[in-house]
């Protein structure tokens, strides 16, 4: 058997794998042996209407650059042939006519490069479509980018699957979209194509899915995963409702056990625990402060020791209540920081609303803050000496109270964490001032306190005195 005769009965078993023309496989052994005789019994069949015997013939034709057999097969109409033709033209006139024919004869290629050139989306989008449809992977891509670029989830959803062949990031969100929907099978099997692909986050959802996935609360170890040199006056439970807040609580607790600013903070933290949002039941509305069912978070805390809770969902505005932190899968680790300082009595040093306002300026608590009312004469002097003789002491006003009758002041000159999320500054003094919280638990405000009020609401007494007795031992 010559080269050629070889070459021939490989592209011809590959067509017939990869098209209906296996009903050519019992003579490619002597197409084979004389390859002309194989080329005209192909044009034979293809003449006769015959379209997989014109597909097998172009392919051969261009494979083998066959001229005469190329220019036959685009007469006829092959689109691989047409395709070559195009990319051997040296005219843009006979370049573009040959692009035209190839596109309307169905060859995926053609029509992703016909589609590039259109500057009015319903043509871009009606050759994109086209050459999806013949399985040509970048238009399959681009596709799904598209309508994804259009927030148009149902289309992109549409294109899912097909794209995650050709990506690993798509392939990725498929395996998640997958996982989410409860196909852990499917997911696994798209967790591993997109790890193949060399994905790297691929691989920390699936190890997060090896380790946790499956487990009840029991399973959870009750012991620090992250201990601070300094001891542990608080203690951070971090629970999440889905594979991606999972995925958040890992990621800012190694953001937290490499911060060096927080390194002295007596603050350790347990190996995260994952429910179902089934089970956990979050408000999960963007717009709106985020907030949890208690009932499904209370038996975590009767088996693991804990005295403030970190819940991570899927949408809402971050915010603390008690001892209890609401972040969504959204919020960066300096989002968590500034709510963590709250944990240890910090106000916020923007303006707040009025009512709150009222009740913070009002009490006069803040770790970070002074108050005295608008109109008084007194000097802000009203911490503690060791504060005062600090390097950076410099009382400033804020606007934390400007809807009230008080006015507020930080003991920096500096705009700091608490006043922005993305500041990433925490003054000396703050952190002085965080180290004197925390040493003090009576100034901290434990999740005990949500769960004995939760109880109260529902009318049980016995329980709800359980858990303010936890806090008072606290």
């Amino acid at each position: 058997m010559t080269g050629t005769g070889k070459w021939i009965f490989v592209v011809g078993l590959a067509a017939c794998i990869l098209s209906d023309t296996c009903q050519y496989l019992p003579r490619l052994s002597q197409f084979a042996q004389h390859p002309q005789a194989s080329f005209q019994t192909l044009l034979n069949a293809a003449r006769r209407g015959d379209h997989s015997a014109l597909t097998t013939l172009a392919d051969l034709s261009v494979n083998q650059q066959q001229s005469e057999w190329i220019a036959i097969t685009a007469t006829l109409g092959a689109g691989e042939s047409l395709y070559f033709q195009y990319n051997q033209s040296v005219k843009a006139t006979e370049k573009q006519r040959y692009l035209q024919q190839a596109a309307i004869a169905g060859h995926g290629q053609s029509q992703w490069i016909l589609a590039q050139q259109q500057s009015e989306p319903s043509s871009y989008l009606h050759w994109l479509k086209r050459s999806a449809r013949n399985h040509y992977p970048q238009s399959i891509v681009q596709l799904y980018d598209y309508y994804q670029s259009k927030k148009d989830q149902t289309q992109a959803n549409k294109w899912l699957p097909k794209a995650a062949h050709y990506r690993h990031d798509i392939a990725l969100l498929y395996a998640i979209s997958l996982w989410n929907q409860a196909q852990s099978e499917n997911a696994i099997y798209w967790f591993n194509q997109a790890k193949k692909m060399g994905n790297k986050r691929a691989v920390q959802l699936y190890d997060l899915i090896s380790q946790f996935g499956s487990n009840s609360i029991s399973h959870y170890a009750d012991t620090p995963v992250y201990k601070a040199p300094n001891g542990c006056q608080m203690r951070l439970q971090f629970v999440a409702d889905s594979l991606l807040s999972m995925e958040r609580a890992q990621f800012l607790i190694d953001q937290y056990t490499h911060d060096t600013r927080l390194s002295d903070l007596p603050i350790c933290i347990n190996q995260p625990v994952w429910l179902s949002a089934e089970t956990l039941e979050c408000s999960n509305h963007a717009d709106v402060r985020l907030s949890c069912n208690l009932s499904p978070l209370i038996p975590i805390a009767e088996t693991h020791t804990f005295s403030h809770m970190v819940v991570i969902a899927q949408n809402g505005k971050a915010n603390v209540h008690n001892g209890i932190m609401y972040l969504d899968i959204k919020d960066t680790y300096a989002v968590f920081v500034h709510e963590l300082a709250h944990f240890a009595g910090f106000v916020d040093e923007y303006t707040l609303p009025a009512e709150l306002a009222l009740n913070v300026c009002d009490k006069n608590q803040a770790a970070n803050l002074r108050f005295i009312t608008h109109n008084s004469t007194e000097n802000v002097s009203l911490w503690q000496e060791e504060i005062r003789h600090a390097k950076d002491y410099f009382p400033s006003q804020t606007e934390t109270c400007m809807q009230s009758s008080y006015q507020a002041y930080k003991p920096v000159r500096q705009t700091t964490f608490m006043e922005y999320h993305d500041i990433e500054l925490i003054p000396p003094i703050y952190l002085m001032i965080w180290q004197q919280q925390l040493e003090q638990t009576s100034r901290l405000t434990p999740a005990f306190v949500n769960f004995a009020q939760y109880y109260e609401d529902k009318g049980d007494k016995d329980k709800a005195q359980y858990w303010w007795n936890k806090y008072q031992a606290y």
